[in-house]
């Protein structure tokens, strides 16, 4: 059956490249893809979610997306892939948009599958719902409590799929799904996908927008490649190895603290060990507080974690705020 799915759509004109087939070909139940840009993520998507249709008895699906806007484009792709392949819906566009198909092809049976398009700004509307497959594109500029809080208990009742599929955005939770996926933890799969994977994208196109761009856009819209922010201190991988680090039972408790500058937030981390091996306990952060909630909150930070030391930031803020708290933790050297 899955043959003659993609049979009517080369019938029809559209044929998988070899980087969309791989996507297409995984059966797991998390798939985490990062793709550049023009590799086609809209067209494989479409086709997964119009194969469910095809092959299944009944089917639920959600494709979410950062804008409404954005959601309708998988949307319309998805009408031409179900005319495609012979396959009779309604669809409308408000409240938002929605493929209905009725069994035996008519408006008078049941509804056996529906399709909804709907913008991440609206999570608090999708509460509720249920799917067995949810597709969130452009996945990695999409609020992270967005997947975690909305989408994936949408799935419990129906043990179904998520897709999770974006050009990167940096190393955020985008990132920590992409490698739960190459280490093949907990039912995930990931790949990562160049626009150079899509035929139809010329190597002279690709050669110009390296020109045209820095090297690190290019990385990241063209080649798919996940990089850390410009201004991050410590590179991912570093970050992940020390909250991954074997437990340490024996030495003192370090607090660091980096004091706010403007709007950015302060930052605390409790640390125990001893000289040649420690271990990161904890971490906070906070902002949008005063200077002495945000002293009390630090020191509170320490105490739970009897801190024998706290080392700060001298920089900026640093000296007055930390003569505060050196008020408030008489107990430990600040």
């Amino acid at each position: 059956m899955s043959k003659q799915f993609f049979r009517r759509l080369a019938d029809a004109g559209w044929v998988p490249h070899a980087g969309q087939r791989a996507y297409l070909d995984s059966q797991a139940r998390f798939r985490v893809l990062a793709c550049g840009r023009r590799w086609g993520k809209t067209d494989a998507s479409a086709a997964d979610m119009a194969r469910r249709v095809f092959l299944s008895r009944t089917s639920r699906q959600i494709a979410i997306a950062p804008t409404l806007a954005q959601a309708r484009i998988v949307f319309e792709r998805m009408k031409w892939m179900l005319t495609a392949v012979g396959i009779a819906y309604t669809a409308v566009q408000t409240p938002h948009p929605t493929i209905r198909v009725h069994e035996g092809g008519k408006k008078s049976g049941a509804v056996v599958h529906v399709f909804d398009a709907r913008s991440g700004h609206e999570a608090h509307n999708l509460r509720g719902d249920g799917a067995n497959h949810i597709l969130l594109d452009e996945a990695a500029f999409v609020p992270e409590e967005l997947i975690t809080e909305v989408a994936m208990p949408m799935l419990a009742a129906s043990d179904g799929r998520m897709t999770l599929i974006s050009t990167p955005r940096g190393r955020n939770f985008f990132y920590r799904l992409f490698r739960m996926g190459e280490r093949g933890e907990s039912g995930f799969w990931s790949r990562r996908s160049p626009s150079s994977e899509n035929p139809r994208v010329s190597k002279e196109y690709l050669a110009l927008q390296r020109e045209i761009l820095s090297e690190r856009s290019f990385r990241t819209e063209y080649e798919a490649e996940f990089l850390d922010s410009a201004t991050t201190v410590f590179a991912y991988e570093a970050l992940e190895r020390a909250m991954s680090a074997r437990r340490v039972d024996v030495g003192e408790v370090v607090v660091g603290v980096d004091w706010a500058r403007c709007e950015d937030f302060t930052a605390a981390v409790a640390l125990r060990g001893v000289q040649r091996r420690c271990e990161v306990i904890d971490a906070a952060r906070w902002a949008g507080i005063g200077w002495a909630a945000i002293v009390r909150r630090v020191a509170e930070f320490a105490s739970r974690h009897g801190a024998h030391r706290i080392i700060c930031d001298a920089t900026g803020v640093g000296d007055p705020v930390t003569e505060q708290l050196r008020s408030e933790c008489p107990g430990a050297g600040v």
